[in-house]
């Protein structure tokens, strides 16, 4: 088990931001499910009443009742759909060969895994995550130096690398996809049910966890790369415990990130230290 230490600087938060705490939990991840909880009650009541009163009297008396009662009721509360893959895409392949499945969030569609692009660098001596983004590689961590935890969570990356680190200085997402803007993860919160987008801090109440565990989104952990104590860096958390995802936005010139935890069902949104590493998902152009 990877050691975990306590994150005591690196983070700033917008107002009213505070993280709770965390452990770990997991579940299965099916490919399609609605969320929240999409209550889509679709009763067809069809009652055809076809009374064909057939009087044959002497004026051939006919009364043809047909009584048609179509009530169809339909409640969907403040819930999408989400369903793995894209209708248009199934896979994407990064420049390294890497594929990713893909996943569609009311209409808008994700990579279903953190990206796992570029060439490993190692974090140690307490110092700083160490990458250019000015030159033509774009350059990743593995949690604890471990390849095998980017094979399995994604790599981390700092936020001028995730940002800038690509070619011609553009983000490290594949071509036709994005490192998604804070505007685009407040639409995808909307989608599930948050209504306080706008808010820093924790927000929602189970939408983080049906990202993470009841739905096709597959969000995973990863841990990061952060001040710990004082100046010195090191890995954060346990790699199976919390994610921590880099956003293309800035608020008061920090970059905006969404924080999710196993121990907390919301989904948080704070500002970040630049020079941390943390994980990567990417969405369609």
């Amino acid at each position: 088990m990877p050691m975990t230490h306590l994150l005591v600087a690196g983070l700033w938060s917008l107002a009213g931001c505070g993280d709770k705490g965390d452990d770990s939990s997991g579940a299965s991840v099916p490919d399609t499910d609605l969320v929240p909880e999409s209550d889509t009650d679709t009763d067809t009541d069809t009652d055809t009443d076809t009374d064909t009163d057939t009087d044959t009297d002497t004026d051939a008396d006919t009364d043809a009742d047909t009584d048609t009662d179509t009530d169809t009721d339909t409640d969907t509360d403040t819930g999408c759909a989400i369903t793995a893959p894209c209708a248009d895409v199934s896979e994407v392949t990064d420049s390294d060969d890497n594929t990713y499945e893909t996943v569609d969030v009311c209409g808008t569609c994700w990579m279903r895994d953190n990206l796992n692009t570029g060439l490993q660098v190692d974090q140690s001596g307490g110092e700083a995550p160490s990458s250019s983004s000015s030159n033509d590689t774009i350059e990743r961590f593995c949690f604890n130096n471990l390849e095998s935890n980017c094979e399995t969570y994604g790599a981390l990356y700092t936020w001028d690398e995730a940002t800038s680190g690509g070619p011609g200085g553009g983000d490290i997402c594949p071509d036709g996809w994005h490192l998604p803007s804070d505007a685009e993860w407040q639409s995808l919160e909307a989608n599930l049910g948050i209504e306080n987008t706008d808010d820093g801090g924790w927000r929602g109440d189970d939408q983080g966890d049906t990202l993470r565990e009841t739905s096709g989104f597959r969000l995973q952990t990863g841990g990061s790369i952060e001040v710990v104590i004082g100046s010195t860096w090191d890995f954060v958390g346990d790699e199976d415990d919390r994610s921590l995802l880099w956003t293309s936005s800035t608020s008061g010139g920090k970059p905006l990130i969404r924080r999710f935890s196993t121990t907390i069902g919301g989904i948080a949104r704070e500002t970040y230290d630049p020079g941390a590493a943390l994980s990567v998902r990417c969405v369609q152009d």
